[in-house]
């Protein structure tokens, strides 16, 4: 049985079973888990499944409590399976397991000119109609060009200071390395966080790997619209500051 969540309270629903990795709950058409309320915010929480468990994120400007436990505005806790979200009013949110707490369906895919409106298409694509032979040529200057901007991108890559920090300011006045700080203090550190994806991608550039950083680049790009979708406003700002590092370093790709 799928992971689900009971509303409890207030108008009759029937449970919630949760089948995206990353969905969003609040009285907003917008929000996967809808709570009809009007005293309710439009977006008052992110759930995302991570390392084997459920993540909550409080999205809304007021204090929440999980099984009594406040949850501050931006900050997170995990929900664990049989504890409550209490959403006030008598309204309240639990999360019931039975078997397998996974997700039932696979992390949903949004196409990459969804999130980065201004990347070109691979340009290997376009040639699927050429010669043999102009396969051929065509595939060893790809080859070439690609060790090319491989020795480019270690020459040039950004050196690391003697205090650890990277001498190019990504965005907002921060070192990389300060916004991966940042990043760290607000989420749970695991494959798919956000600091590590930037600190993968860093390395990948320095090893010369423009394509491995440039998924990784994507993957961030992918967490925040699945987080916030449109309303990225309310990301906090080391969220907006890797959101806007994650399209510059595309653009230059």
């Amino acid at each position: 049985m799928p992971a689900k969540i009971i509303i409890e309270g207030g108008e009759a629903m029937p449970p919630f079973s949760i089948q995206e990795e990353i969905f969003r709950i609040g009285s907003s058409a917008q929000c996967k888990l809808r709570l009809p309320r009007p005293d309710l915010a439009g977006h008052i929480a992110s759930v995302e499944w991570r390392d084997g468990k459920y993540l909550l994120y409080n999205r809304s400007k007021q204090v929440l409590r999980l099984q009594g436990k406040p949850i501050e505005p931006g900050k997170w806790e995990p929900w664990l399976p049989g504890t409550r979200l209490d959403l006030g009013g008598g309204l309240t949110l639990l999360l019931e397991v039975s078997g397998d707490p996974a997700p039932t369906s696979e992390r949903k895919q949004i196409d990459v000119k969804d999130v980065i409106p201004d990347v070109e298409d691979d340009p290997g694509k376009k040639t699927a109609s050429s010669t043999g032979a102009g396969k051929n040529l065509w595939q060893v200057g790809v080859l070439i060009g690609c060790v090319v901007l491989a020795a480019l991108s270690f020459v040039f890559a950004p050196q690391d200071t003697p205090s650890g920090q990277t001498v190019n300011k990504p965005t907002g006045g921060i070192t990389l390395e300060q916004l991966i700080d940042e990043l760290r203090q607000q989420e749970q550190d695991g494959p798919d966080s956000l600091a590590n994806l930037l600190e993968r991608a860093r390395m990948a550039e320095r090893r010369g790997f423009s394509a491995e950083a440039a998924g990784l680049y994507r993957r961030v790009l992918l967490i925040l619209r699945q987080r916030y979708g449109d309303e990225l406003q309310q990301a906090s700002q080391p969220e907006q500051h890797a959101e806007k590092l994650a399209r510059r370093k595309l653009r230059s790709k």
